[in-house]
């Protein structure tokens, strides 16, 4: 679990696992904008949302949006 302060200054707790290969995205602590998963470096911002997915484009079955919602 991820406790973040966002920019809109609201506090928020996320998963700290990436949806796509369950690959941690964050360890330890410290200052963020986003977090990054080191296995295909799916990002997301500091509401949970999906932010980018660099190795998916061009992929049939992928659509980012669905992924999107928290």
């Amino acid at each position: 679990m991820i406790i973040v302060r966002g920019p809109d200054n609201v506090i928020r707790a996320l998963n700290s696992i990436c949806r796509h290969r369950y690959m941690p995205v964050v360890q330890g602590s410290g200052n963020a904008q986003r977090f990054i998963c080191p296995y295909h470096a799916w990002t997301y911002d500091t509401e949970g949302q999906l932010t980018a997915a660099p190795y998916m484009q061009g992929s049939l079955r992928f659509e980012k949006q669905l992924l999107s919602s928290t």
